[in-house]
């Protein structure tokens, strides 16, 4: 899992790894905070190089 948040985030973050699907934990402004392995190999590694990535820029 690959997580983009702060430490605060993290253990809601873990959950996303017992998905069986792809899964993003966004905030409420489309900011993605974290990904499981499913979502990367669907969509790619989320690039954060140019600020906070949108989840509508990734997987829309």
């Amino acid at each position: 899992m690959e997580i983009l948040a702060t430490d605060t985030h993290s253990a809601v973050a873990r959950m996303l790894d017992s998905y069986e699907h792809p899964a993003i934990l966004v905030t409420p402004d489309y900011r993605i905070l974290a990904t499981n392995d499913l979502y990367r190999e669907a969509f790619g590694p989320v690039d954060q190089s140019r600020g906070p990535a949108r989840c509508y820029r990734v997987s829309h």
